[in-house]
């Protein structure tokens, strides 16, 4: 009998161990959390600062797990992003899996700490993302609904255009 327990612990073990590959079983590679994205503004390449989202995913026997995480606004975070200087007008968003839906707003950095301040739209055309003169503060939110995975991400840029 003790035998057989501690094949199963092992079995069981094994069994947890395999369930954190990622992968799921139609061969989607599930996200535990939203996907990276990157921003290319000409040769340079930046990390968007993760922000709030909301996030599902599929885990072991198909069971169900999700994720709230909030983030400070935006406008607060003045020493947290590093501004990245272009003459571009033009940014590529790459993500390391495509959303379903993605919009783009933004704040001029005349508004650093101003909650209050009213957020501009920025176009958003397939990856391509549109850039304002000037220095703003880009929030780029995205959404997926996979089989394996689901949610709405928040990425944050600090952009100057000369």
């Amino acid at each position: 009998m003790k035998r057989i327990l501690a094949v199963a612990l092992i079995l069981m073990g094994l069994l947890n161990l395999a369930g954190c590959s990622q992968w799921a079983s139609n061969g989607e590679k599930v996200f535990e959390e939203p996907p990276e994205l990157y921003l290319q503004v000409g040769d340079q390449e930046v990390r968007g600062r993760g922000g709030t989202y909301s996030w599902n995913y599929k885990g072991n026997f198909n069971q169900w797990f999700g994720v709230e995480a909030d983030a400070i606004h935006p406008l607060d975070g003045k020493d947290r992003l590093e501004g990245l200087e272009t003459q571009e007008t033009t940014a590529l968003l790459r993500f390391e899996e495509q959303p379903d839906e993605v919009r783009a707003h933004c704040w001029s950095d005349a508004h650093w700490g101003d909650h209050e301040a009213q957020s501009e739209s920025v176009e958003v055309d397939g990856d391509r993302l549109s850039l304002k003169k000037g220095g703003h503060i880009y929030e780029v939110i995205a959404n997926w609904e996979r089989e394996s995975y689901e949610g709405t991400a928040h990425y944050i840029f600090y952009i100057i255009v000369k």
